[in-house]
């Protein structure tokens, strides 16, 4: 079997054109020939264009334009084994592919769910804390109106205590600032 120059077959188009076609004349040996050059190329465009489509093989090009022969692929010599063989083990390679790429879409779908789920835990915790900081908010604005109520009816009343210290306090509520000093001794 003939191999391009990186070890790979080359294309059946390419090596069907150099062994039927006149590079001198610019003409193909006969109208046949140019026909089954047209078909090689129609065949593997069509096959390639559809959607999801694997690449067509040079060797199952080879079967479909010429027909199978045991043991030979026209266009590309002798192969290692039978169109069966050949066609069961691109099958098995094409289903591990396939397999593959399924694992691969399962693994994508898990991560995809586990962060759906971290998402939703942490949504919960932020809606948890926000419920927290509305309650201590209320919290210490009650605990201001309490206090300066208390101040403000120890002043009504006239508190005149012993202190040993000056004191001197500010209270926001409701954005109204009240401040309260005493500096009884």
């Amino acid at each position: 079997m003939m191999e391009g120059t990186d070890g790979a077959m080359p294309a059946l188009e390419k090596i069907y054109k150099s062994t039927h076609f006149n590079e001198d004349t610019n003409e193909w040996i006969s109208p046949e020939c140019e026909d089954i050059h047209d078909e090689i190329v129609r065949i593997e465009a069509e096959h390639n264009s559809q959607d999801g489509a694997v690449p067509i093989t040079q060797g199952e090009l080879s079967v479909k334009v010429f027909k199978a022969k045991s043991g030979y692929l026209k266009g590309l010599g002798m192969r290692p084994s039978s169109t069966v063989r050949s066609t069961i083990v691109e099958s098995v390679n094409n289903n591990e592919y396939v397999t593959h790429l399924e694992k691969k879409v399962d693994e994508q779908d898990e991560l995809i769910q586990e962060q759906g789920e971290k998402i939703q835990v942490q949504a919960e915790g932020i809606e948890a804390a926000n419920a927290t900081i509305a309650e201590l908010v209320e919290a210490k604005e009650q605990q201001g109106r309490a206090l300066a109520s208390v101040l403000e009816y120890l002043k009504n009343q006239g508190y005149t205590g012993y202190w040993y210290l000056s004191l001197s306090l500010s209270l926001s509520l409701s954005n109204k600032w009240y401040v309260f000093s005493w500096n009884n001794f």
